[in-house]
């Protein structure tokens, strides 16, 4: 929502709407956490709904047991080695079937990861400033050298620096180096998987390789997903410690903050050099309000 739509009450400084955002949400987190009796944490698992029923998929003991095994964050409860484990910890608690029960559960989280993807599409699009809200609301879709293109524009637009290094002079090469110091550059390759589907281990990996053509291999790495990587991916690259991985609606989300001058441009690159899969929380955890 643009600041003249707001109600007068709202239109306050950057600082202080963030403020009340933040309160927002951490009132809607505590609300769930209260009505399951549950932390936070785990709460989300508690809402998960069975397909067809719209019964909950897991009764709290279960839950709670999963929170017991650290089995509680949605890429963990769908990676391929933590199947036999969840499955023991359903049996654990009594819950017949529990190979089926397992299968509906996971099923569950992979629609939860779903609809999480499309919130933080929508709160970015909310939120949007100027040309950007059009750029991102054509990026949820794009794939292969459309989503170049709209990542191109999106850094155009927040005035982030970047080199296109993919420009078909040296065969493999990863797609763009962002930043213009060296001391903040990083390394960013740009995957899509067909069919919708998430991009895979291979895919993730590539821009370590496509950094060391270039003779950038001390430059920190990214790749930008769209719409998001595999489930056990974060695990498997876990000893890289100079890889990031980021989603595209995480890209999309801290773009809008940027041009709203909410993060600033060199907190939005520290973000990308956080190795492993970053999230937006992260993000706000580093943001200072800086005027550049």
């Amino acid at each position: 929502m643009h600041e003249e739509e707001r109600p007068v009450a709202l239109r306050v400084g950057v600082e202080k709407l963030r403020g009340m955002r933040n309160l927002a949400r951490s009132v809607r987190v505590l609300a769930r956490s209260l009505s399951v009796g549950l932390p936070s944490e785990v709460a989300w698992i508690a809402g998960l709904k069975s397909e067809g029923t719209g019964r909950a998929c897991l009764p709290r003991i279960a839950v709670v047991e999963l929170m017991g095994r650290e089995l509680r964050e949605p890429g963990t409860l769908l990676r391929r080695d933590k199947y036999a484990e969840l499955v023991g910890a359903v049996t654990a608690v009594g819950i017949p079937k529990a190979d089926e029960a397992v299968k509906n559960l996971r099923r569950a989280v992979e629609e939860y990861r779903r609809k999480e993807r499309e919130r933080l599409w929508k709160a970015a699009i909310e939120q949007a400033v100027g040309p950007l809200r059009g750029i991102l609301e054509q990026t949820i879709d794009a794939r292969q050298s459309a989503f170049e293109t709209k990542i191109e524009e999106m850094l155009d637009v927040a005035g982030i620096a970047y080199e296109r290094l993919d420009d078909g002079s040296i065969p493999g090469a990863p797609d763009f180096c962002l930043g213009s110091d060296a001391s903040e550059q990083i390394v960013v390759e740009l995957k899509t998987a067909a069919n919708d589907k998430d991009v895979g281990l291979n895919g993730a990996t590539d821009v370590v390789k496509g950094a060391a053509i270039v003779g950038r291999s001390k430059v920190c790495k990214a790749t930008l997903a769209n719409p998001g990587f595999e489930p056990n991916v974060p695990w498997q690259v876990s000893n890289v410690e100079d890889l990031a991985l980021v989603e595209a609606c995480q890209f999309g989300y801290g773009i809008s903050l940027v041009t709203r001058g909410e993060v600033t441009k060199g907190t939005f690159l520290d973000w990308l050099r956080i190795p492993g899969m970053v999230a937006v929380s992260q993000l706000r955890g580093l943001v200072t309000t800086v005027s550049e």
